[in-house]
């Protein structure tokens, strides 16, 4: 509603839509539909687009307090159980459904006491949790997790003895990013800047090469990565989810906001290595978010924005028009990969929602409110 306000010839029209639209949402919310606090099908999902709108329809303000104060709630009454075994082993750092995407939303409320106090509360479990831990003689990373029986079915193997996760949606990405803004607001939480330094410093230690691109192992077993089972290093995706383009835009946003220009110049150096890649060795086979060309136009446009370099506006631009060939041309039923569902085939990340508003935005450059939600900004 948001990104195609100005097809609409009344605003008036436009504006009523979305008030019945919100007052379905309020519905929901005081039943209970949404998740406590997840930023895909939760209550930050919620906040995100009333904030927004917000914006746009001041009247909306007393109700996005009303959803930032349940927030509060529901991730103060989480945290609590941030001293228990399964808090510290379970992957609820991540940002699709886990800390780190409400975490991005709360930080921009640096005003409201009650967020304030929750948002720190968010960054000291977080902190606590990096702290490096040791395994039967081996140092691991503390966002070492055990997969919940959800991800367990996408798995390959069995991780009976857990899982490092690289990945922006799932992974350590999350946690670098939302720390870094932590910091860049000036929070004062003992161990933040070890917290983000030993991050840069796990994602350096894992990358690898591959004809000149730089790339990370996405998933990876606990054997694998304290060296007893091989892991692949070969070319991987690079979608926004778990490829290098994805990590690299998390590093470079980190680096701006810790003013950090050794691995500003690194990430920005490997993102330009990305943009003059062929298109091809992409290796994508779709164009939506997640894990298609619609995230990549997204990080390549965001990066053109921030940098003026053409060379990101060029990649964006063909993976633009590659995004609108393949709705134009194809069959349709490769934009929802792994589900065919209606929900599925409609949502943000992997359906239609995603591909038309990423197109939207890059055609009349403007702003898209789920690039927050993905933390491309």
């Amino acid at each position: 509603m948001i990104g195609f306000k100005d097809y609409f010839i009344s605003e008036a029209r436009w504006e009523s839509l979305v008030l019945q639209s919100i007052e379905k949402i309020r519905r929901d919310v005081y039943d209970s539909v949404f998740h406590p606090y997840h930023t895909f099908s939760g209550i930050t999902e919620i906040a995100l687009i009333v904030h927004s709108l917000s914006e746009v329809i001041p009247t909306l303000n007393r109700f996005l307090d009303r959803i930032n104060e349940l927030l509060c709630i529901n991730v103060s009454s989480y945290l609590k159980q941030s001293g228990n075994r399964e808090f510290l082993t379970s992957n609820n750092f991540e940002l699709i459904y886990g800390l780190s995407g409400a975490l991005r939303h709360m930080l921009e409320f640096n005003n409201d006491i009650q967020v304030c106090l929750t948002t720190n509360g968010m960054v000291e479990a977080l902190t606590r949790r990096s702290k490096e831990r040791n395994w039967h003689g081996y140092k691991i990373p503390g966002w070492h997790y055990y997969p919940s029986k959800v991800e367990s079915i996408f798995m390959e193997k069995v991780a009976e003895n857990g899982l490092i996760n690289y990945g922006v949606s799932h992974g350590m990405g999350g946690p670098m990013m939302v720390l870094s803004m932590a910091h860049f607001k000036n929070m004062h939480v003992n161990g933040l800047e070890e917290a983000i330094d030993g991050l840069f410093k796990e994602y350096r230690k894992a990358s690898y090469y591959s004809n000149g691109i730089i790339y990370w192992p996405g998933r990876i077993r606990l054997e694998q990565y304290i060296g007893q089972e091989d892991t692949s290093k070969y070319p991987n995706q690079m979608g926004w989810c778990y490829g290098s383009i994805g990590i690299l835009r998390i590093m470079y946003m980190t680096s701006i906001y810790t003013k950090n220009k050794e691995i500003e110049s690194f990430s920005l150096s490997e993102l330009e290595k990305v943009a003059r890649l062929d298109i091809k060795s992409y290796l994508l086979s779709s164009p939506n978010v997640c894990h298609g060309f619609a995230g990549t136009v997204s990080i390549m446009s965001e990066m053109f924005n921030d940098t003026g370099n053409d060379i990101f506006f060029e990649a964006a631009r063909k993976q633009a028009i590659l995004c609108t060939n393949y709705i134009i041309n194809a069959d349709y039923s490769y934009v929802a990969s792994r589900r065919e569902d209606q929900v599925h085939l409609y949502s943000y990340l992997e359906g239609y929602s995603g591909i038309l508003q990423t197109l939207n935005s890059f055609i009349n450059d403007g702003s898209n409110l789920h690039k927050k939600r993905i933390l491309v900004i």
